[in-house]
């Protein structure tokens, strides 16, 4: 005759329990929560309550195409850019590749 495992520790179904389906009703409950649910999560976010109500920012103030002759203070007008000589630039970067070539060990 074989012999009977033990049972299992734990908590076992009694006989007369079934697994029971979630209802229609029930998962549409379930369904229109999760739906509430994520729309008030992004509507917080993008609007967070008591946050600061600040105005709307105004418009940019027009400004006019440059006339005949006029280089600045108008839109197509022309930008002041500050940059180095280009020698000096040239220079420098030269005088830094001789320290750096000088202070190489030389192989042999």
């Amino acid at each position: 005759m074989p012999e009977k495992k033990p049972p299992l520790p734990g908590p076992r179904p009694l006989p007369d329990e079934k697994y029971r389906p979630i209802s229609r009703r029930r998962r549409l409950l379930i369904f229109g929560l999760a739906i509430a649910t994520a729309i008030t999560v992004v509507l917080t976010l993008l609007y967070p309550p008591g946050g600061i109500q600040r105005p709307p920012p105004g418009a940019a103030p027009d400004r006019a195409r440059c006339s005949a002759g006029q280089t600045s203070d108008c839109v197509g007008g022309k930008a002041d850019v500050i940059v180095p000589p280009a020698a000096a630039a040239a220079s420098v970067a030269a005088s830094v590749a001789a320290s750096v070539a000088a202070s190489a060990p030389v192989p042999r």
